[in-house]
């Protein structure tokens, strides 16, 4: 027997046979299957095309395993730290840094006020991770909400705060003895 979904036997109840009943719910659950493949069949084509074409290129490039510092780099070490500047391997750097073991970068953080997780996200996605993260907050030791540390606690960095000229001497001391370490410092004049 051959019955559309809208078949009015369909939708009185006591006039459908079980096994008609049976035979529909067979049927619909292979028209949603069918319907489901083609879906995710069209998905599949679309993404092709993407890679295929122009937007995709950058996820078919190979890029060379080239180890980004090179062998003979010196490790940073703070030489200097005054009118709102640092001395980074005697080089004078204006404003708020983020300081790795062989890279610093600027940091627009302008106060201590201003540090919150968003400002230090770079953390979520550098590589090597620092296993410890020291942050120099100026001149005077600034205390922070547990929201800093509950966020380096979920991407297991340990967190030290403390003013900036002893931030950036611990920085100095653990980067001699080679420890995974980096720094956020704002110079104590900012």
């Amino acid at each position: 027997m051959e019955f559309d979904e809208d078949d009015e036997d369909l939708k009185i109840k006591g006039n459908i046979d079980p096994h008609v009943m049976q035979e529909h719910q067979r049927r619909m659950e292979m028209k949603r299957r069918e319907q489901l493949n083609k879906t995710m069949q069209d998905k599949a084509k679309k993404e092709e095309e993407i890679l295929s074409g122009k937007k995709g290129f950058l996820y078919k490039m190979n890029f060379p395993e080239v180890p980004l510092i090179k062998p003979d780099t010196p490790r940073l070490s703070v030489v200097g730290l005054e009118n709102g500047m640092l001395s980074i391997n005697n080089i004078w750097v204006p404003g708020a840094v983020l300081l790795f073991p062989y890279r610093y970068y600027m940091w627009g953080v302008m106060d201590a006020h201003e540090i919150k997780p968003h400002t230090l996200d770079i953390f979520k996605v550098v590589k090597p991770k620092p296993s410890y993260l020291i942050i120099g907050t100026g001149k005077y030791m600034v205390e922070f909400n547990d929201d800093i540390y509950d966020y380096f606690k979920d991407i297991k960095i340990k967190v030290e705060i403390m003013p900036t000229f002893e931030a950036v001497t611990h920085f100095n001391m653990c980067n001699e003895d080679e420890m995974n370490i980096a720094a956020a410092v704002i110079p104590n004049n900012l």
